[in-house]
């Protein structure tokens, strides 16, 4: 009889999830015909752009490539977890994050609501990088490259030309000025976001159309594109890390500052913060394409067994080459101009670290022979990464909605990829006045420092310590066919959620509020919005465990014992 009541609780519970359990399985679930398809998309999406500035940022912050070492270490004990945890629930449910965290904890079924609201978030602001690497890619193929040059209407008096990088002139680099004057136009005060720049405006419509067109088919469409955005993105890569290597001055431009073996910077809590908060962005953990994509393989198909640790290995050299990649190519620049490094690595930018891709490397292969080829290629891989993103972000959150109310838009997916595209469109648009840097700011500062984290300690805690690790280690070896190894558990049990709770409260305490010198955070309103945000991911958590006590029977006491009777039930 214990058992009956448990599991009537359980069910009555369940109910309270965005579907019920017949509804869940009433869509047939769309698989992935080629493997190397979901190889190929998982790669374009875990490498972002923040594996390209985010590290080398760290490093010119610290100044030493030992900033490398606490994030190889949060990676390899959080992020690499965290990423086979995802595939491993993705593949055994069969189902996106909505689905997902319903049956893994019904009480807190709204996790997978928080990371589709996350993604959500994400998606709007992400494109913004996209809409700029599209613009710089465009105007490369000008007979002179116009962010070169001083004697430009967005120009002025302080003006410093690439011929003049190396004279002691203290002023601002001309392609500081472009960015800020011409692609940006920006406005020096925040309450003021002037016009929507129509450039801008029409290249956010070709970006946002080309992921409609790509993501509304599902993964048949955005497998077969990942053979070009992926494979041309390492390509154009490695190309440009061999033409950082060749180019003279850039070693030792670089080498200088970065090979200090400074071992008391790693007494810095904000290094091991940062880094930490990096190596969980930097495999995409948190947001829900993962989950989403590795339902599309076959349950019984293993690929975890196979590319579980494989996928996140490539990516973790990929972030080091695209790192070094950078640094050389602006290696030469930073010598000559070492105050460039205080500028990068300052929060009066408020792009932390992409000031590195439009601004400093714009000036960098100004200087160069076939600067106009250089330059082509980087902001078309740039463009490239950013695209695999979106349709990730957008494939996560339609599949989200499809997984929860089947029944109402499993045969509307066009209309619902249509309706995504337009509103994350017009919202895009506040990004992309002459006040939209600010806005680009606020969407960046709480999505990344304050919402993911909240996201990610929920996963961990429902994951490692409700579902539980013997769950997760049976569910790997049902559709893997094979024991997984006993050092995952250890991770999963202490390390993980360890370095997640710590990372957690690091940005919470750090970043609650951004500093003084970010324009933004001088205003309450922009404070108060950037926590609604945060506080939407709550509300979601929140929702759905006082929804599920409402519906639910019995006593409070006995319906929070459901989670651990899950275990014993199944």
């Amino acid at each position: 009889m214990a058992y009956d009541r448990s599991q009537e609780r359980l069910n009555s519970l369940s109910i309270t999830s965005f579907v019920k359990a017949k509804d869940a399985t009433s869509a047939v679930r769309t698989t992935w015909r080629i493997p190397r398809e979901m190889v190929l998309t998982v790669l374009g999406y875990t490498i972002g752009l923040d594996n390209i500035w985010k590290i080398a940022y760290l490093i010119l912050k610290y100044q030493s490539v030992i900033a490398i070492i606490p994030y190889a270490l949060a990676f390899l004990l959080c992020g690499l977890p965290l990423f086979l945890i995802e595939m491993i629930v993705g593949q055994n449910y069969q189902r996106g994050p909505t689905i997902v965290f319903a049956r893994m904890c019904p009480l807190f079924h709204g996790v997978g609501g928080a990371m589709i609201t996350l993604c959500f978030f994400m998606s709007i602001f992400h494109v913004v990088p996209m809409v700029w690497g599209l613009h710089y890619f465009i105007n490369s193929f000008q007979p002179v490259l116009p962010w070169t040059t001083c004697n430009n209407t967005w120009n002025t008096n302080h003006c410093i030309s690439v011929n003049d990088i190396n004279k002691d002139i203290v002023g601002v680099l001309s392609s500081n000025e472009y960015f800020r004057n011409q692609v940006l136009d920006l406005t020096t005060n925040p309450l003021l976001p002037g016009a929507v720049k129509i450039d801008m405006a029409v290249y956010l419509v070709i970006c946002w159309l080309m992921v409609y067109l790509v993501s509304f088919k599902g993964i048949f469409v955005s497998g077969k594109a990942s053979y070009v955005t992926t494979a041309l993105s390492y390509l154009i890569i490695v190309i440009l890390f061999i033409r950082g290597l060749a180019a003279p001055g850039n070693i030792a431009g670089i080498t200088k500052f970065l090979w200090k073996s400074n071992i008391t910077s790693l007494q810095n809590i904000e290094l091991w913060g940062d880094a930490s908060l990096q190596a969980m962005v930097s495999l995409g953990v948190g947001f829900g394409p993962i989950i989403t994509y590795s339902s599309y393989n076959k349950r019984d198909y293993k690929f975890i067994s196979r590319f579980g640790v494989a996928i996140p290995a490539v990516n973790f050299a990929t972030s080091i080459l695209f790192c070094f990649t950078l640094l050389l190519n602006i290696g030469s620049l930073l010598g000559s101009r070492p105050v460039l490094i205080n500028q990068i690595t300052s929060d009066e930018t408020g792009l932390i670290g992409s000031m590195l891709v439009f601004v400093v490397y714009p000036t960098s292969v100004g200087v160069l022979q076939l600067g106009h080829l250089w330059s082509a290629m980087f902001y078309l891989m740039i463009f490239l990464i950013a695209f695999d993103n979106q349709c990730a972000f957008s494939e996560s959150i339609a599949s989200g909605l499809i997984d929860a109310f089947p029944d109402q838009l499993y045969n509307r997916r066009t209309m619902i990829y249509l309706v995504l595209t337009l509103v994350q469109y017009l919202l895009g648009m506040t990004c992309i006045t002459k006040g939209g840097l600010y806005v680009f700011q606020l969407f960046d500062w709480y999505v990344m420092k304050i919402c993911l984290p909240c996201v990610l300690i929920f996963e961990v805690f429902i994951a490692c310590w409700i579902y539980g690790v013997k769950r997760l280690r049976k569910d790997f070896s049902v559709i893997a066919g094979e024991k997984l190894s006993i050092l995952w558990k250890i991770l999963w049990y202490i390390p993980t959620p360890l370095i997640v709770t710590g990372t957690t409260l690091f940005c919470v305490i750090f970043y609650s509020s951004p500093g003084s010198n970010v324009k933004f955070a001088q205003y309450w309103w922009s404070l108060l919005t950037g926590w609604l945000m945060a506080g939407s991911i709550l509300v979601c958590i929140l929702i759905s465990v006082i929804l599920s006590f409402i519906r639910a029977k019995g006593s409070i006491v006995q319906n929070a014992s459901v989670m651990d009777n899950r275990q014993k039930l199944n």
